[in-house]
């Protein structure tokens, strides 16, 4: 996001629904409800940060290339910035038809990692063990940018180009048309959202997990549930990043003792699932 402000061009922020991949096995509406709840909290934290009234994230319902020929239609696309994606065969053929769209158009797009995995990196390189330590190693390095366009008039001069243009709003799992077996929702689910995921971060690294190594606790349904970080949804869908988890357990880590220094090391060799 503060690439597209800075980049001296109106942009837009913008989510797809997209039916290709909703109808996937793996999804369920408790998924949607999740992903919906985040981007309430990023839409209504733009309105406060542009200071505008109306909806600052722009929505869509179809494939991905339609959706992106319909905006190109009256809005010329230079530059498409996303999140670089490590799904399933799905969102891969998707995500090959828009780079061929891309390609089409001569729009340039942009994939900035979100976790540390190296994407087209063979086992069979005898580099890929350095290339794989340098890159996450970088990326966890980065800065986290709290509030990345500060605050006040800040916020809105880097805002100020920021459109949105013809959204359809937040559709839930009915509105998409999911079949009712899996269209429901959960009701103990977790809360979507960054500022929840902070929450729990927060909890874990307070009171929660000084317990998290040893005892048999993750692995025990009647501890896991309170002793884990219970973060797994907000990495999954995006609404806190790895570094920022592991940049601060590691500041815990500093003074740290005792089942404390044992349980945070503990939970970063876990974290190490997701490099």
């Amino acid at each position: 996001l503060t690439q597209a402000a800075s980049g001296g061009r109106k942009f837009m922020v913008l989510y797809m629904y997209e039916p290709d991949q909703l109808c996937h096995k793996t999804v369920h509406g408790s998924h949607q409800a999740f992903v919906n709840e985040g981007l309430a909290e990023v839409d209504e934290k733009l309105q406060k940060l542009s200071g505008r009234a109306g909806s600052c994230l722009t929505t869509r319902v179809g494939e991905a290339t339609a959706i992106l020929s319909a905006i190109q239609s009256s809005n010329p696309v230079a530059r498409l910035l996303s999140h670089e994606e490590t799904g399933h065969n799905a969102s891969y053929d998707r995500d090959r038809r828009v780079k061929r769209w891309c390609s089409e158009h001569g729009v340039t797009w942009v994939e900035v990692p979100q976790a540390t995995i190296v994407r087209g990196l063979s086992l069979r390189d005898p580099t890929w063990r350095e290339v794989c330590t340098l890159q996450v190693e970088s990326f966890l390095a980065g800065n986290v940018q709290v509030e990345p366009f500060g605050s006040g008039s800040e916020a809105r001069n880097a805002l100020r180009r920021l459109v949105c243009v013809d959204t359809c709003g937040l559709r839930t799992a009915s509105d998409l048309n999911l079949p009712a077996e899996v269209a429901g929702d959960r009701a103990e689910r977790q809360h979507g959202g960054e500022s929840y995921a902070l929450e729990l971060l927060a909890s874990f690294l307070s009171s929660r997990g000084e317990r998290y190594a040893g005892g048999g606790t993750i692995s025990s349904p009647n501890t896991a549930w309170t002793q884990c970080s219970r973060l797994s949804p907000y990495f999954s869908w995006g609404h806190i990043s790895v570094r920022t988890v592991v940049q601060a357990v590691r500041a815990a880590q500093v003074h740290a003792k005792g089942r404390w220094a044992q349980s945070l090391e503990a939970y970063l060799t876990r974290m190490e699932w997701r490099r």
